[in-house]
């Protein structure tokens, strides 16, 4: 039978001891939602995966506050860089509020907005202090991408039913999308959309997509049971199916991607006949999962051949609804209505004033560029997107060159900027998440080569001892 780390292409982590492997799973969890939220500062919720991070680095700094330390030291200088650029871009903030381009307010909103970005950073570190404990923080993202897919289906079967299903009365925010039929009562605060789209836990069907690229298909890679692995999949599936998102495009080169490199993998794998046999459990799972399938085309075959013609529709996404998720051609032109804004602040307008920008110079029609790109532009100018796209290389780079996880890990993160760039989707905690999780495997992979040397030289010494 195959080694752990041969079927799941992961190394097998250190024993570790029982709180540390709740934390992760419990960080992992948190992140799966872009809903749930403890308090609000200003504009912007702190989300459940921010306040989980900050009480596993406050249990560190308390039991392990060696291990606290050496990953803040390890910060990647992309973020401090990136991270400085935010917090001087509220100098030009004070500059444009005082001549009166920007309402009194904007420092106080860029304040607000570097202190949820403090927050990430903290979740940052603890992902990079949980490094060994990297399957499970999977196993917690794992477990939250089946509720959001489970939670999806809920809500499809009461938009079908004619009622809602919905936390925006639980959690109350900007941009909630509620999907629902003609003559069915708005939820007051929502923005209502009347064709179904998956979006789970998250604001909108394009952040469950982003959430997705950046961690459904390496959840589904690292999980050892074929089950498990059929769960994501069709979890994966359903929700790209049903989101209506051009995101699905970014996804599919995402899992071309994956194959590629794992077949390369594969292709340099030495093993013997008996280690290439699959396991009895898989062959069963294959078999299975094939009778399934088939089951279900006779039984479904009307709803999965839907399915597949809503994944084609996605790529066009032809205007299906007037929302925050409209349709290509309405996202180009609020992109290019931002463009148009760009050469007022050169220097940007501030961190977290995007909103505040667009509806002073343009009215309540415009409230986001639909592009994290054009959105630091806005915020932190030319300077800052530089600095976010080299923590996006450096991150990947760092990964990428360690191991089949680490290039896995490493096309996630640069298949996230893309779908962020096309989105708008900001710095959520699973975005921080996967940035703390890929130098965590550059920082083990260093580690591990400097026990190696050491043992090699600890050896040296004993035989010249002899």
């Amino acid at each position: 039978m195959l080694p752990e780390s041969r079927l799941t292409g992961f190394p097998k982590e250190p024993r570790s001891t029982f709180a540390k492997v709740l934390a992760s799973f419990l960080l992992g969890l948190s992140v799966s939602t872009g809903v749930v939220y403890l308090f609000i500062v200003g504009n912007t919720p702190v989300y459940i995966g921010y306040c989980v991070a900050i009480v596993v680095v406050a249990c560190l700094l308390l039991c392990r506050s060696c291990e606290l330390v050496e990953a803040v030291a390890a910060i990647d200088k992309s973020i401090l860089a990136f991270c400085g650029i935010a917090a001087l871009s509220l100098v030009p903030s004070l500059a444009y509020a005082l001549s009166g381009d920007l309402g009194a307010d904007a420092p106080e909103t860029v304040i607000k907005g570097l202190v949820v970005l403090a927050a990430g950073v903290v979740v940052y570190i603890a992902a990079v202090s949980l490094r060994e404990q990297r399957r499970s923080i999977l196993a917690g993202v794992s477990v939250g991408i089946l509720i959001n897919f489970i939670f999806s289906l809920a809500a499809q079967a009461s938009f079908e039913a004619g009622t809602v299903f919905s936390l925006i009365t639980l959690f109350p925010q900007d941009a909630f999308v509620v999907p629902l039929q003609w003559g069915v009562a708005e939820p007051v605060g929502s923005h209502a959309i009347y064709t179904f789209r998956a979006q789970g836990l998250f604001l909108e069907a394009s952040h469950l997509m982003v959430f997705l690229i950046a961690w459904g298909l390496l959840s589904a890679i690292s999980v050892k049971h074929a089950f498990a692995k059929a769960a994501l999949l069709v979890g994966v599936v359903y929700v790209s199916a049903q989101a209506l998102s051009p995101n699905v495009a970014v996804l599919l080169l995402e899992a071309a991607l994956f194959l590629a490199v794992s077949r390369v993998a594969k292709k340099e794998r030495c093993g013997s006949d008996r280690e290439k046999r699959l396991s009895h459990a898989t062959i069963v799972a294959i078999f299975a999962l094939l009778f399934a399938a088939i089951l279900s085309t006779l039984m479904f075959g009307d709803t999965i051949s839907g399915l597949f013609a809503n994944i084609v529709a996605s790529l066009g996404d032809l205007d299906v609804a007037s929302s925050t998720d409209t349709g290509t051609a309405a996202r180009l032109d609020s992109m290019l209505t931002a463009l148009s804004i760009l050469p007022s602040y050169p220097l940007g307008a501030g961190w977290n004033t995007e909103s505040v920008v667009l509806t002073e110079s343009l009215g309540s029609s415009t409230f986001a560029s639909h592009s994290f790109a054009l959105r630091l532009l806005l915020e932190v100018g030319p300077l800052g997107l530089l600095a976010y796209c080299w923590a996006v290389w450096r991150h990947a780079v760092e990964a990428y060159r360690v191991s089949k996880q680490g290039r896995l890990v490493a096309i996630a993160v640069i298949c996230m900027a893309i779908a962020q760039f096309m989105n708008g989707i900001t710095l959520l905690p699973y975005v921080w998440l996967l940035f703390g999780f890929a130098k965590g495997i550059g920082m083990e992979h260093t580690e591990a080569e400097g026990r190696r040397v050491e043992s090699r030289l600890r050896g040296r010494t004993t035989l010249s001892e002899r």
